[in-house]
């Protein structure tokens, strides 16, 4: 970000397609202002498609480091719960309840909504048995994210 930035001054433009989308909308707003990389390291939150590569993150993800880098913190932790629950209910009509456990072992959702994850806890006893060992395991592990 700019030195001195005032974030109510700041107009940012995020493009948002497939990658081959992307590249073709860069081309036809060349020129419109200073385009910028995003320094975005890690893992991307976004577990509804692969991250290809370690620097490939989605456009949410974008805004949330961009919301962050300006100091926006409440519209940074707003958005950012949004993002899990919806990554959250995508994962859990795809019926892999291991990759539920794995994602929620590093949300912030089993702070901020405790009841609601209550509510959509798996109901038959071995579900949920499966569910508590795979959160106590990472816990243990030393990945829980609360």
């Amino acid at each position: 970000m700019p030195v001195g930035a005032v974030p109510e001054e700041v107009q940012i433009l995020l493009l948002d397609g497939s990658w081959g989308e992307a590249a073709d909308m860069k081309k036809a707003v060349d020129g419109w202002g200073r385009r910028v990389s995003l320094p975005m390291t890690g893992k991307s939150r976004y577990w509804l498609r692969a991250q290809q590569e370690a620097a490939q993150f989605s456009t949410i993800e974008a805004l949330l480091f961009v919301l962050a880098a300006l100091g926006l913190t409440a519209e940074h932790d707003a958005l950012r719960l949004q993002l899990e629950l919806h990554v959250f209910a995508g994962l859990c009509t795809r019926g892999n309840k291991a990759m539920v456990a794995d994602y929620l072992a590093e949300s912030p959702l089993r702070q901020a909504m405790p009841e609601l994850l209550r509510r959509m806890d798996p109901q038959s006893p071995i579900e949920k048995r499966e569910m508590r060992a795979r959160l106590e395991a990472r816990k243990a592990a030393g990945v829980d994210g609360t």
